[in-house]
């Protein structure tokens, strides 16, 4: 296990001189390297995961890589609830029920467009460049859509199907 000592900058000045306190140094951490390789079901190698963790030795490496995994995604879905269209920390529901309803229809869209990007035949491809477009959203050059341009794409496309049926 290694140690690591951050720095503390502090910005209070002090008393009798007025300056700035100096920097001073931090509690060390005593933290875990785990270096993990991802493979798919198939054994074909995706990628490599290096992780810093203060989780004991005690855990199992695979399963510290599965718990930052789980970590990940659930982050991974909350960014995108938060800034892709849906703004919930803009919601203003008065009910716990209104909450939950809204949660499952926006959950249900995440999961849609997670389905939509993942997916490779033709007709999905041409669906997801349609609703990258809707979006706005510009993407890197050579990069497939991103999760919040589909989701944000989706939004504008259900609410114009909404209002065409009108």
């Amino acid at each position: 296990m290694a140690g690591l000592m951050p720095a503390s900058k502090p910005k209070r000045k002090d008393k009798n001189t007025g300056r700035r306190v100096k920097v001073q140094p931090g509690v060390a951490l005593t933290l875990r390297l785990v270096a993990v390789r991802l493979t798919d079901t198939d054994g074909n190698f995706i990628g490599r995961w290096t992780l810093l963790t203060n989780v004991s030795r005690e855990s199992i490496s695979a399963e510290v890589a599965r718990w930052y995994y789980w970590r990940w995604s659930i982050d991974s879905f909350l960014k995108l609830l938060k800034g892709a269209g849906h703004d919930v920390e803009k919601w203003r529901q008065l009910s716990a029920g209104a909450v939950l309803r809204r949660l499952l229809i926006a959950s249900m869209a995440c999961v849609l467009v997670w389905r939509r990007q993942r997916s490779e035949d033709d007709d999905n491809v041409a669906a997801r460049q349609l609703i990258c477009r809707l979006s706005g959203r510009q993407q890197k050059r050579g990069r497939i859509e991103s999760a919040p341009a589909l989701l944000a794409g989706l939004s504008i496309l259900l609410n114009t199907l909404t209002l065409l049926a009108e």
